[in-house]
């Protein structure tokens, strides 16, 4: 399975917000409630294509990935991919070439609480390590 990265730019604003709000709204909706109007004012405010690689698979943008290199870790702060793409083990793979590639650096990363990723993370090796009243907290 190759999968490949660019680097997302200023017209990729479009795609990566329709991937992320097709990703969070059912969760969100369960915790608070979806406000459009919100999400599209937090979006547009923290929207920077310079720290975003979009994830491209048979020469197709499926999703959206960012991290950030910390003293401590390596940050997996967004993976996105779009829901035709989804439970095909593309997700898996990326996150198994992430573990591989930043050894012996932690990963950490965070989801909501209502999101069933979290068996494949504990698959992967991610154990909880903190959580709030929306989050769970994981790291590798």
């Amino acid at each position: 399975m190759l999968i490949t990265y660019v680097k997302a730019q200023s017209i990729d604003k479009e795609f990566i917000k329709k991937i992320k709000f097709d990703g969070l709204r059912p969760y969100v909706t369960e915790l608070w409630g979806w406000d459009e109007q919100y999400q599209e004012n937090n979006f547009n405010k923290n929207f920077n294509p310079e720290n975003m690689d979009l994830i491209v698979y048979q020469n197709q943008k499926i999703g959206m990935i960012r991290t950030e290199l910390q003293d401590d870790c390596l940050y997996l702060a967004e993976i996105f991919i779009d829901k035709l793409y989804r439970n095909k083990g593309i997700g898996t793979k990326i996150i198994k070439d992430l573990i591989n590639s930043n050894k012996p650096k932690p990963i950490k990363l965070q989801f909501l609480k209502p999101n069933p990723v979290q068996s494949l993370y504990e698959k992967l090796g991610f154990r909880i390590i903190d959580e709030t009243n929306s989050h769970y907290k994981m790291q590798i």
